[in-house]
């Protein structure tokens, strides 16, 4: 007879885990996303038993990947309107998060960077791009990218928000 011992370091392994948006706020219970976005990148907030931050391989699962799948990174990938349960685990299993995803028409959520149109994290020449095209009507902003898109907050994406952004790329005056 053998038996496996697993020894943890719970100085370095997470007991709790939070799933996070990108503007770093902690999602509980459900979240709407918007289909036409494409996909979403989940964070994971990760704390050892004594509080401190962890640093644990991360496994993501989707309970539908009918309606959407989910990578390593915690990217997910839309593939149909519906409810999945997004979820996260520790690499051995201590500790575990979800949410339920609900794939529409509209987003619900209202976590965004103000000027990050890419949804990349950050603002730059990029969204300034993105922008423009809307403007000459190009290629219109979905819906949960106009939010980010619309700095000055009055409702359309214009000049004015275009140059909003391109001060703050250019550090002459910052977006709040």
């Amino acid at each position: 007879n053998t038996s496996k011992v697993t020894f943890i370091d719970n100085d370095r392994a997470a007991a709790k885990l939070e799933i996070i948006s990108k503007g770093g706020n902690v999602l509980t219970g459900g979240v709407q996303l918007a289909i036409n976005d494409k996909t979403y990148t989940f964070g994971c907030k990760q704390t050892t038993a004594s509080g401190k931050e962890a640093a644990d391989n991360l496994i993501w699962s989707s309970s539908d990947v009918e309606v959407a799948v989910i990578d390593n990174t915690g990217k997910v990938t839309f593939k149909s309107k519906g409810v999945t349960t997004i979820k996260v685990t520790n690499a051995n299993g201590t500790a575990v998060a979800s949410i339920t995803l609900t794939v529409a028409d509209k987003s619900t959520l209202n976590d965004y960077i103000p000027g990050d149109v890419t949804g990349d994290g950050t603002v730059n020449v990029a969204d300034i791009s993105k922008i423009a095209a809307h403007i000459k009507g190009k290629k219109q902003i979905n819906s949960t990218r106009f939010m980010s898109a619309d700095v000055n907050g009055d409702g359309s994406v214009n000049v004015s928000d275009l140059s909003k952004i391109a001060a703050h790329v250019k550090g002459k005056k910052l977006l709040s």
